[in-house]
């Protein structure tokens, strides 16, 4: 019975009474050298097109290689044999796709080194910075900058490891975090979107209030924040303006400076036009109006 080939690699499988005197010199070295092809050996080539990999029994062949290294080149195709065998693919040209004659084929970027798995029909791809839509498990906590966290740490410390510097969440719908007047610690805030106050009698105001006078019961004072920075906004409306209350125009409403100037003028304001809507917002130097909110 003569001599087979292995059908994953292609070795010389020896019969009984075959080679005889010749199975330890050049038979079993031949056997020997090409395992270690299979194992550990390097073929280089360039790639602009496509390639079929040799497979021939028993002798050096291409497709028995261990890692394919395309060297540079326009890139292309690499046909390899329909059966089991991973190759690390590693890419110099443009992109490379790794196929049998048929199924699903391998695509192996520009640039990238990666695993190739062929199942004997279909050519898989193994990178390791791409999941395939799959998930990462049993990872260690991150400890340095780069690297990878976890959900579970995410959810557990995006808040809790700031605790002495983030406020908490109870308490703030709808309101985003800002710095604080004295810009020494972030707070919630609306951000000039707070909700309205409904105000009919003296009042201070503070950054950010949104208010709506209702003079119906007589005229009142709304004093602007003390100490104001750049930034500082304060929005008044008429609360009692309809087809037959007139507002601000039957009971005026004064907005006081509160030491601070408005338009440049160490004045307060009287306002008494009936269904007004203004804000006041601090520029560093004076309250400055602007019609409309």
């Amino acid at each position: 019975m003569p001599s087979s080939p292995d059908p994953l690699l292609l070795l010389e499988l020896q019969a009984a009474g075959e080679n005889l005197n010749t199975w330890g010199a050049p038979k079993l070295n031949t056997v020997i050298s090409n395992l270690a092809e299979a194992v550990a050996g390097t073929l280089s080539f360039t790639l602009s097109g496509s390639k079929t990999l040799t497979s021939t029994n028993y002798v050096q062949n291409e497709a028995r290689y261990a890692v394919l290294r395309i060297t540079s080149g326009t890139g292309g195709t690499v046909t390899i044999p329909a059966r089991s065998k991973i190759y690390l693919v590693s890419n110099g040209a443009s992109g490379v796709v790794i196929l049998t004659a048929g199924g699903v084929t391998a695509s192996v970027p520009a640039g990238i080194t990666a695993w190739v798995y062929c199942n004997g029909t279909d050519c898989l791809r193994i990178l390791a910075t791409d999941f395939n839509n799959q998930r990462g498990t049993n990872a260690a906590d991150p400890v340095n900058p780069q690297d990878i966290s976890t959900k579970a740490y995410v959810d557990a410390t995006a808040f809790a490891t700031q605790a002495g510097d983030y406020p908490g969440l109870g308490g703030n719908k709808r309101k985003a975090l800002t710095v604080n007047d004295a810009e020494t610690a972030p707070e919630w805030d609306y951000a000039y979107l707070a909700p309205i106050t409904n105000i009919a009698t003296t009042y201070t105001a503070s950054n950010g209030d949104r208010i709506a006078a209702n003079t119906a019961g007589g005229s009142f004072t709304i004093t602007l924040p003390a100490s104001p920075i750049a930034g500082d906004r304060v929005t008044i409306f008429d609360g009692n303006s309809t087809a037959t209350a007139f507002g601000f125009q039957a009971n005026p409403l004064t907005v006081a400076r509160n030491g601070s100037t408005i338009n440049g003028v160490a004045d307060d304001i009287i306002v008494r036009t009936k269904g007004a809507t203004f804000s006041l917002a601090y520029d560093g130097t004076t309250w400055r109006v602007s019609l409309g909110g």
